[in-house]
């Protein structure tokens, strides 16, 4: 199985803030707290716990987002039954699948300087611009 990664709780995390003003976004990010509820509830100051308040205080800030993902990362090796509830998580929203991890993420101040490519299984070549040059 693949490990649970920083990234890609991001790219979740950007995915569900994202889409906060839709039902989907705002259901996603009550499944998550409670998945850390369940968890951590009785210790309230638990690094995922104040993880959670401070993202919630502050909807869709990077930072908080990075500090979250680096707290349930850091429970979930620790914790094979957290893992599996933060893997469905994932899962549920579209940030894990069946044969495979993907994270494309692109956030805060990113400066780009050329294509960008975010994919997962790529079968042949990605040329840009003119692929025969005179």
């Amino acid at each position: 199985m693949d490990p649970i990664t920083a990234p890609m709780v991001v790219g979740a995390l950007t995915k569900v803030f994202s889409g906060t003003a839709e039902e989907v976004g705002r259901q996603a990010w009550t499944t998550l707290t409670g998945v850390v509820r369940r968890a951590f509830g009785g210790r309230e100051r638990s690094r995922p716990m104040r993880a959670v308040a401070e993202l919630d205080r502050h909807p869709g800030d990077p930072a908080r987002m990075e500090a979250l993902a680096a707290a349930l990362v850091a429970a979930a090796d620790l914790d094979p039954d957290f893992a599996a509830d933060l893997r469905g998580w994932l899962a549920d929203t579209g940030a894990v699948r069946a044969g495979g991890a993907v994270t494309n993420v692109i956030t805060g101040a990113a400066t780009l300087h050329g294509p960008v490519i975010q994919a997962r299984d790529i079968h042949g070549g990605i040329t840009y611009g003119d692929p025969n040059p005179r």
